[in-house]
């Protein structure tokens, strides 16, 4: 009988030893691997505690200058009214999932190339894999050829687009690819691997947004640059269409420059919607009535400043790739130079300084006279 408690004892001790093992090793892969949403707040819970311990000199250590805001959100819901009697006009409402880290989340890595592999089994049949296989000593195996990466691959994780969908969004990022290709250092343009996550039921959509440590309100779509996947709520096709290309091109500014300065990637996500169209754009009108960012704003702009006014950085950022795309592409393809090469760090006013040689109030005086010779401003 006491042989057998004994046994039991150290039963329940190795149970122990591995449970806490395994929670230890959940807690530390939470970035990158789905948890459940119970045990995502247990480990909040236990965190906020360990806050609460810690002496007051150690909730004063500075944070690194840099932070990583890996997972990028939008919506794009542009009021419109056909109504007979004007109705108060409404700015277009955003939703970010901010999720600010210490690590660098520079460039991804492209997709390797794949070798096909033949041979000849013991019963005279030719067999081809991406795999070599050794099925007896005698066995030849050969390489058939090798399959180079494509621009762009698109893994659909799910499976609830349309063909339609699927065949316009997939014209618009190959435009938009090419169209930054040409102001793209040689060596920066890699192929790209991009993972797409679709829902067509709201409910299910913010439930696998939660995983992502986030609380914030109703969004369309975002990008996480931890596991590399474009997640999108399916709407109707046009509005899906626009929020798989700006999210898809996030997986291509991050494959192609790494971590970027927000104004500069997230411009050049919605110009990508409608790539050399200004007027099909849904920002097309909105310095009517609005005014643009000031540029040394926007470039010194914090993430707390997007939080406040998202409408505007968005359209300013808009406006001024547009601008740069059109007018000044030597510039542009400097600055894409530099964030090629600067690995998490992110171009500064300085810098553009420095790449334009001009004052920033220079630049903004070309900008807002293109603003207006395109009527985009009043």
């Amino acid at each position: 009988m006491a042989t057998l408690k004994g046994f039991g004892f150290k039963v329940i001790i190795i149970v122990a030893i591995i449970t806490v093992n395994s929670l230890g090793v959940l807690y530390l892969a939470r970035e990158s691997v789905p948890i459940p949403t119970w045990l995502q707040s247990l480990f909040r819970y236990f965190e906020n505690i360990a806050q609460l311990e810690l002496p007051s000199e150690a909730l004063s250590i500075p944070q690194p200058e840099t932070t990583v805001e890996p997972i990028t959100a939008r919506k794009f819901d542009l009021p419109t009214s056909n109504t007979a009697k004007p109705e108060p006009t409404k700015k277009p409402t955003f939703s970010h999932i901010e999720r600010p880290v210490t690590r660098c989340l520079d460039k991804k890595k492209p997709p390797k190339a794949k070798a096909l592999y033949t041979w000849v089994d013991g019963r005279g049949v030719k067999n081809i894999s991406d795999k070599p296989r050794e099925l007896d000593q005698g066995t030849s195996v050969m390489v058939a050829r090798t399959i180079e990466p494509e621009a762009i691959s698109i893994n659909f994780l799910t499976h609830n687009l349309s063909n339609d969908v699927k065949t316009q969004f997939r014209e618009k990022v190959k435009t938009a690819m090419d169209i930054f290709a040409a102001v793209t250092p040689k060596k920066a343009i890699v192929p790209v691997a991009a993972n797409l996550r679709s829902f067509s039921d709201e409910a299910s959509y913010h439930e696998y947004r939660k995983r992502f440590g986030t609380l914030l309100p109703s969004n369309v779509g975002f990008y996480s640059a931890n596991k590399n996947e474009s997640v999108i709520l399916i709407r109707k096709p046009e509005e899906t269409v626009r929020t798989v290309v700006h999210e898809v091109m996030h997986t291509i500014n991050r494959h192609w420059y790494g971590q970027m300065v927000q104004w500069l990637n997230e411009g050049m996500a919605v110009f990508s919607e409608s790539p050399n169209n200004l007027k099909k754009s849904d920002w097309n009108s909105y310095f009517h009535k609005n005014k643009p960012i000031p540029l040394l704003t926007l470039f010194e702009g914090a993430r707390e400043k997007w939080k406040a006014e998202p409408p505007r950085y968005y359209a300013t950022s808009w406006a001024l790739v547009a601008f740069l795309m059109e007018q000044d592409k030597a510039l542009m393809s400097r600055l894409l130079l530099k964030e090629s090469e600067n690995g998490c760090n992110e171009i500064t006013a300085k810098d553009i300084k420095t790449l334009s040689g001009q004052e920033v109030f220079m630049l903004e005086r070309k900008f807002l006279a293109w603003l207006k010779r395109k009527n985009l401003v009043l």
